[in-house]
């Protein structure tokens, strides 16, 4: 009887998923179900032979035992199959090993607002659709062997024939594409799957690619230090680096009117074709503080490399006299972000949790009191208020991170903004550009915008459900990874110019240290991006489900699934949506996946002893 009841819950859960799918209700819908939930249907039946088996070897008690075990069992998985009905939608698939380790198992702020944000009426609905159904299966089953009494084996042996042909029939379709992976998958054999496969892959003994020069330890040294020099003549400049939550190049175009952004871009000189390693804030911290890339694997570097002997930029600007302050908008403590930023170069840390604020975003319960993140407003004022106590005849130069959060999901726009997701993070989005615009008018109004070094970034982009996936993390598609990158410093850096060159957050950096005057530190990766060295690719990489790594070289686009071992390009010139994947022909394909193999190869070895 559970196992009808599981079977049915798993259906009934996997036709949520699919039923927006546009297929309707129909013949061609109930056709496709096995195809869309096979990982389930298998599971089921394997469970279901397991203790078929145990319950023909055992006796009395023990063979009531087996069956009270798989009774829980069967529920217990109805259950976590009502769950992935809101985990697909967030997440494009169930929750993964790697996604579970990454939220800090919910001991932030951060990782508790996002768990309360994502239960809602239709989470609800979903779990108790489950239950029911569960439910419903194995009374059905029950008033069937009721009706069969004496006829009660010959009844079973007919189900589990017609059991065994589902789950033949549902293997027989196998996964039905790289995009809807995850949406099929079952949600235990999902988790497994990635638990196992999160032992890593071994690049360490790979040899070193062919354009290794570009991205070892020591590359920005290759910038020419007279061309640095003319660059920094004069005091150096304050440096105000703002990082704008979850914003992608791709987000800004359906916002609206962004002035701030627009104003910045008039002044300097914007890289078109700017990439971050990988759709994480983590791992994009740890890039700019460090000036290197993160590792290819699911454990953030901001615990594994926590004590790890690393040159900063921080660091660096605070040994040449700069004052060094980061202020966030959200938690320092996520990922031990704090941890790892601490001792590296900053005189002052702040964030939600010593920023006096009275608008946060506030998704409290019954359970929990808690705040997710302050709004955007609270955290400029913070920073004006700072600045405009600066004191004292000469003040030391000042280097800022100016870290907003309100565009990072459940996305808080002030005054609140519309139900819809994609419409309140542009309204929050807005709400940021308005808040960068008090800070140059500020600027303007203190006459120190010509003396500040003004630099934009996102720290990763956000999917709505462009290629299924919603949120960040989990794939290298353009929204996610591809960034905004605004320069400017009047008179230092070209007004109005629009750089088309690959350009990496790693090369942060090195190009900071060059216009404040500064050689790059001999272990930093990046290049100096108005030096004359040119990147050739800017590689990347995705960890939260499979274990993607990839890298543009031109306008082609190389993404190879290490777990699957599939290579896949993308012409971004004749498919800028990536909707065409190609595979590469073998000696194209032989020299691609030698260069990631290299790549990742050398940023694993950097870290042995």
């Amino acid at each position: 009887m559970a196992a009808a009841g599981l079977l049915a819950a798993m259906l009934a859960t996997r036709a949520i998923i699919w039923w927006p799918g546009g297929t309707g209700v129909g013949w061609r819908w109930l056709r496709n179900l096995p195809r869309f939930g096979y990982a389930d249907i298998a599971v089921w039946g394997g469970m279901m032979a397991v203790f078929l088996v145990l319950a023909s070897i055992a006796r009395g008690r023990w063979r009531m035992g087996v069956a009270s075990t798989y009774a829980g069992l069967a529920l217990a998985q109805a259950v976590l199959a009502g769950v992935n009905v809101t985990a697909v939608f967030w997440l494009a698939g169930p929750i993964t090993f790697q996604w579970l380790a990454y939220s800090d198992l919910g001991a932030t702020d951060t990782a508790r607002t996002t768990i309360v944000g994502a239960v809602d009426g239709a989470a609800i609905g979903a779990l108790v659709l489950a239950i029911g159904a569960f439910a419903a299966g194995a009374l059905a089953l029950r008033g069937v062997l009721a009706q069969a009494r004496h006829r009660q084996r010959p009844a079973l042996a007919v189900l589990a024939v017609l059991a065994g042909g589902l789950v033949l029939y549902a293997l027989r379709f196998g996964d039905p594409g790289v995009y809807l992976r995850g949406r099929t998958s079952n949600p235990l054999a999902e988790f497994v799957r990635t638990a196992w496969g999160s032992c890593g892959f071994d690049f360490e003994q790979a040899p070193p690619g062919d354009d290794q020069r570009y991205y070892q330890a020591g590359a920005g040294g290759a910038a020419d230090p007279p061309a640095v020099g003319r660059r920094a003549a004069g005091p150096r400049p304050d440096i105000l680096l703002v990082v704008l939550e979850s914003v992608g190049e791709l987000d800004l175009a359906g916002a609206g009117p962004l002035p701030a952004l627009a104003a910045i871009t008039a002044a300097g000189t914007r890289f078109d074709n700017a990439y971050v390693t990988a759709g994480s804030s983590t791992r994009s911290a740890f890039t700019i503080v460090s000036g290197r890339y993160p590792l290819f694997g699911y454990r953030q570097e901001t615990g594994l490399l926590r004590d790890w002997p690393l040159a900063s930029l921080p660091g660096t600007l605070q040994a040449a006299g700069y004052e060094t302050a980061m202020m966030m908008g959200g938690d320092l403590d996520f990922s031990d972000l704090r941890g790892f930023i601490a001792g590296r170069g900053f005189d002052h840390l702040e964030d939600m949790t010593t920023i006096a604020c009275q608008d946060r975003l506030d998704l409290d319960s019954k359970r929990w009191h808690h705040v997710g993140y302050i709004s955007d407003r609270c955290l400029f004022d913070h920073f004006l208020r700072a600045d405009a106590a600066r004191v004292g005849p000469a003040p030391r130069p000042r280097f800022t991170i100016l870290w907003n959060t309100a565009t990072h999901f459940p996305y808080a726009p002030t005054p609140p903004g519309p139900a819809e997701p994609r419409a309140r993070y542009r309204a929050a989005l807005r709400e940021a550009d308005a808040q960068l615009g008090r800070v140059l008018d500020h600027l303007r109004a203190t006459r120190r915008l010509a003396s500040t070094l003004v630099i934009v970034i996102g720290d990763h982009g956000e999917a709505f459900l462009e290629h299924g996936n919603f949120s960040h993390g989990s794939t290298l598609f353009e929204e996610e990874l591809h960034i905004p990158m605004i320069v400017a410093w009047p008179g230092h850096v070209a007004a109005g110019a629009h750089d088309r060159r690959l350009a990496h957050l790693v090369d942060l950096a090195p190009t900071i240290a060059g216009l404040a005057g500064l050689a790059p530190a001999a272990d930093w990766q990046g290049l100096d991006l108005l030096g004359p060295v040119v990147r050739p690719r800017a590689y990347f990489i995705a960890t939260q489900r499979d274990f993607l790594v990839g890298y543009r070289e031109g306008n082609r686009k190389y993404v190879l699934d290490a777990g699957g071992d599939r290579l896949l390009r993308y012409d971004l010139d004749r498919d800028p949506l990536e909707r065409r994947p190609i595979v590469p022909r073998a000696g194209e394909a032989a020299t691609v996946r030698a260069r990631l193999a290299g790549w990742a190869g050398y940023n694993t070895r950097l870290y042995r002893p």
